[in-house]
């Protein structure tokens, strides 16, 4: 089901309630943070709504859809982030790379980089991979991340069709900023 722009649905309900709960897991004292474009305003009113039954303030910074520029905003802006303790990057692309969200990374701020841009026009917050356990994830993760912690070269494929390979250098696997 395509979503329609500015439309909030039950999924949708459901999938900023885990982000919200699980996933950053919001507290009373925390000052949440949603940085989101007009695209994905039903998502970000969505867990708007969700954090402000939790959280002691929650705001939504609104960016321009697409291009360089929104990160170049985000780099010229290292302190944009500093009032927040909890941000999620509710947008198109990620804005983990940028200065803004290392720092609030290095500050010990939660943090939650999550594009929102879809294949099949769905609401991301619709997906039932949403509905994970994590708990269950990281104990499948631990069977097999020190295989990957210790490759160059990763290739998956699932029965679906996925045919995918990338290399990794420099970098260590780990769960929701977790390392094993």
């Amino acid at each position: 089901m395509e979503k329609e722009e500015g439309h909030m649905t039950p999924n949708m309900e459901r999938g900023a309630r885990i982000i919200i709960h699980e996933w950053v897991k919001v507290r009373a004292w925390d000052k949440v943070l949603i940085v989101t474009s007009k695209e994905y305003l039903a998502e970000a009113k969505a867990m708007e709504k969700e954090a402000s039954g939790k959280a002691r303030s929650v705001n939504t910074l609104l960016v321009e859809n697409k291009g360089r520029h929104v990160g170049i905003f985000f780099d010229d802006n290292e302190a944009v982030f500093d009032p927040y303790t909890a941000i999620i990057a509710a947008t198109e692309y990620s804005l983990v790379t940028t200065k803004a969200a290392k720092r609030a990374i290095q500050r010990h701020k939660k943090f939650l980089s999550l594009p929102l841009a879809t294949n099949d026009g769905r609401s991301f917050l619709e997906y039932d991979f949403l509905t994970m356990d994590t708990k269950k994830s990281r104990l499948m993760a631990k069977a097999f991340i020190k295989y990957l912690k210790y490759s160059e070269k990763v290739r998956v494929t699932t029965p679906a069709g996925t045919d995918m390979m990338f290399y990794k250098v420099g970098r260590d696997p780990g769960f929701f900023l977790t390392e094993f």
